[in-house]
This record gives C-alpha cells, sequence and structure tokens, in this order.
C-alpha cells in the first residue's frame, strides 16, 4: 500500500467525522444565528427599555419638580408685600397706643382649633394715646408654636418677653381676661425700644411708601409726633 494512501474504512470514517463535523458546523452556525439574534432583539429590547426609562425619568423630574415647588410654598411661608404707614396713618387707625414692657409671651390654639395665635401681656403700659384702665393690656396676633407645631405667618415680628415697646393697637374682641388687642399694620405697628433710646422695627418688607415710615427715631420724637395727630 502506498505511503498516504486511504483504506476504505478510512475513507468512510473520514466521511463520517466530516459529515459530523460539517453537521456540528452547521449546528453551532444555526446556535450562534439564534444567539446573534437573541442578542439583537435584546439590544433592541434595552433600546426601548431606555427610551421607556429615559421618559418615565423625565416625567419623574416635572412631577418632582412640581411637588417640590408645591412643597416649597406651602412649608416656606410666602412673604406679603405691604404699603408703608406713616406714624399718623398708624395713629388714626389705631384705638390705644402703649408704652410698656412685654410680661408673658404665650402660643395657644385659637378657639376653633384651627390655628395657632400667640397672646402677649404687657404690664403696666403707659398710655400714649387712647384710653385704658386696666393694669395689663392682652395683644394677640396669628403664628406661634404649640407642642412642636409651629405656625409662621409674613410680616409679624414676633414680641420677646422682657422687650420695651410701643405699641399702635387696635380693639378686638373681649375674654374672661379682657380685651385682645390687635397690632395695626402687623410688624409696622411695632417699635422695639432700644436702651439708646432709639425705636425701630423690622420684620416686614414694603411694596411702596417706604419713605413715609418712621424707623430708627428718637422715641421722645416718635411720642410727639403721635400725641400731635389730630
Amino acid at each position: 500500500m502506498k505511503h498516504g494512501a486511504r483504506t476504505k474504512k478510512d475513507q468512510t470514517t473520514m466521511t463520517i467525522s466530516e459529515s459530523v463535523l460539517r453537521s456540528r458546523s452547521a449546528s453551532g452556525d444555526r446556535s450562534l444565528s439564534i444567539v446573534i439574534s437573541w442578542l439583537y432583539s435584546l439590544r433592541s429590547a434595552l433600546r426601548r427599555l431606555r427610551n421607556a426609562s429615559l421618559t418615565i425619568n423625565r416625567n419623574m423630574v416635572c412631577l418632582l419638580m412640581v411637588v417640590g415647588l408645591g412643597m416649597i410654598s406651602t412649608v416656606v411661608p410666602a412673604r406679603a408685600v405691604m404699603v408703608g404707614l406713616s406714624t399718623e396713618e398708624l395713629t388714626k387707625n389705631a384705638d390705644l397706643v402703649v408704652k410698656g414692657k412685654v410680661e408673658s409671651v404665650k402660643s395657644v390654639w385659637d378657639e376653633d382649633g384651627k390655628r395657632i395665635v400667640t397672646r402677649v401681656t404687657i404690664a403696666g403700659p403707659s398710655v400714649i394715646r387712647g384710653a385704658s384702665d386696666r393694669g395689663r393690656i392682652i395683644i394677640e396676633y396669628p403664628g406661634g408654636e404649640v407642642g412642636g407645631i409651629g405656625m409662621k405667618v409674613s410680616d409679624v415680628d414676633p414680641l420677646q418677653e422682657g422687650e420695651e415697646v410701643i405699641l399702635f393697637l387696635k380693639a378686638g374682641r373681649t375674654v374672661k381676661d379682657g380685651r385682645i388687642y390687635h397690632l395695626v399694620g402687623k410688624a409696622q405697628g411695632k417699635y422695639t425700644v432700644g436702651d439708646d433710646g432709639i425705636a425701630r422695627k423690622k420684620g416686614f418688607s414694603l411694596a411702596a411708601g417706604a419713605e413715609k415710615v418712621d424707623n430708627n427715631i428718637p422715641v421722645d420724637r416718635l411720642i410727639e409726633k403721635i400725641e400731635r395727630v389730630q
């Protein structure tokens, strides 16, 4: 037998092997095709999912922005815009103008239990204008804190215990402890008297009329202006 010559058995084996290989190759090709097809499908699905996710994310961002703005507008108190009131205007709108020291400050729920108010007692006030026969005056304004629940109202400058003040007051309802008074013009109706004899007010913003407002004014000069109002 010549070297390299194939026997019938070898040729048969070779044929079977080649057939198996071709079969395996064809099977592999089909498997590879299936895998490639699956990968393309997966990529397309991922693209669709990503696009959907981006759309959802955009929608979620917009929703969160709207909700966030709503929360900001709800939680963060917006500052009201007021027109400045002159000393004459404050005096004419007041039933009582007093100078005195804050004795006590207490926040409570109002009678309806729907909002928080703060009640302040001024002991032994000096009446600058109006009439009062009581040794103590009760002032009430919106806002305060009760049991860890707080309510803040714009353009209200809270009174502090021990603070010496000049207040422009409007008479309100009567309670068992006496008549309740309210500040005229919110924070504009409160002056804090400093140790230097200067009356100052703060805690409000004005859209107009700032030039009419007396601020950082000597107490004697302020009282004189109040007393001269007809």
